[in-house]
């Protein structure tokens, strides 16, 4: 039997790679607050009515089009269990402190990921000094180091919100994570920024990263099926 032959085009995968991590949503994103200007109080406001669910989802909110699942990317978790490394604010490890769940819902179900990545909620207790600086700049979606999220009924610490720390690293072991108490679920609209944030700020690749990898390349790749 006559084998066959089977060309790719090389070209038309670097065409669609390179597209992957555009940071166009979190620059329209910006665009779209734009006439909230210097006004913190109006934003901070905005994203306290539409950033979460009224209560941390469950698989019964999906109305049987979604599995079993513990939890979700976005929850907001209230634990003691969570390891956090060279913390930038105030830490102490033997009381409970707030994270948000970083990978995908997928990924975070039991028996997925052994450690799940985590990013700490430093509580805004104040504005002042270094930590309102970093507010302003997380609220105005000017920070890639922190990500503003608003005071969760129910939950004292953090009158003004919190601030999501990526310069730290936070990670839980799964079968602790499955039990760990969720305080809060992101909504569309809040998933939605965590991930334009996600791409545009944690995983954006520079220009420099172009440069560097360049590699002359075959245009095509064939073989016999």
């Amino acid at each position: 039997m006559t084998k066959k032959k089977v060309i790719l085009k090389v070209d038309e995968l670097e065409k669609i790679l390179e597209h992957y991590h555009r940071s166009d949503c979190w620059k329209k994103t910006k665009t779209w607050f734009a006439p909230f200007g210097g006004n913190i109080g109006e934003r901070a406001k905005f994203l306290k009515a539409n950033m979460y669910t009224p209560k941390p989802l469950v698989a019964a909110d999906g109305k049987g089009k979604v599995a079993e699942f513990s939890v979700l990317q976005g929850d907001i978790l209230k634990t003691k269990a969570a390891i956090t490394y060279d913390p930038v604010f105030d830490f102490i490890p033997d009381e409970y402190s707030y994270y948000i769940v970083i990978p995908s819902s997928c990924s975070v179900q039991p028996k997925k990921y052994k450690q799940v990545l985590l990013a700490r909620l430093s509580p805004i207790e104040s504005t002042e000094d270094v930590m309102r600086q970093a507010f302003v700049t997380s609220i105005k979606f000017e920070n890639n180091k922190s990500f503003y999220l608003p005071p969760i009924d129910g939950e004292s610490p953090g009158e003004f919100g919190f601030l999501a720390i990526f310069e730290e690293v936070s990670h839980i072991d799964n079968k602790l994570l499955q039990s760990a108490q969720r305080v809060a679920s992101l909504s569309l609209i809040g998933w939605h920024l965590l991930n334009a944030f996600l791409v545009n700020h944690y995983t954006r690749p520079s220009a420099d990263d172009s440069t560097l990898r360049q590699l002359a390349y075959d245009t095509e790749w064939s073989f016999y099926e």
